[in-house]
């Protein structure tokens, strides 16, 4: 795809668990507070794709980092259809 910044890997590929990864990683807990709404919608990004909440939050992670990249490049991510056309930019205040 022209335009195209870099690929985004799963976050399995980042943050394996200590069974699954031949080094372990350090990880670290960590317990924040989400509004209901904000619960319910990750509950159901979850369940559609079949994926832990915790997963979601690290995919979240990676997702953040290529948005911030690009706009400190100066790039634009874009949201485009089956023909290239854009029809959504995703943009952030940074």
């Amino acid at each position: 795809m022209e335009g195209h910044i870099g690929e985004f890997t799963s976050p399995k590929a980042h943050f394996m668990t200590p069974a699954k990864a031949k080094i372990a990683p350090q990880v670290r807990r960590l317990n924040f507070i989400l509004a209901d709404a904000s619960y319910r919608e990750l509950q159901d990004l979850a369940s559609e794709s079949h994926r832990s909440m915790t997963e979601l939050v690290r995919y979240s992670l990676g997702l953040m980092r290529l948005l911030m990249d690009a706009q400190r490049n100066k790039h634009r991510l874009m949201v485009v259809d089956e023909n290239g056309k854009a029809v959504k930019e995703i943009v952030m205040p940074i």
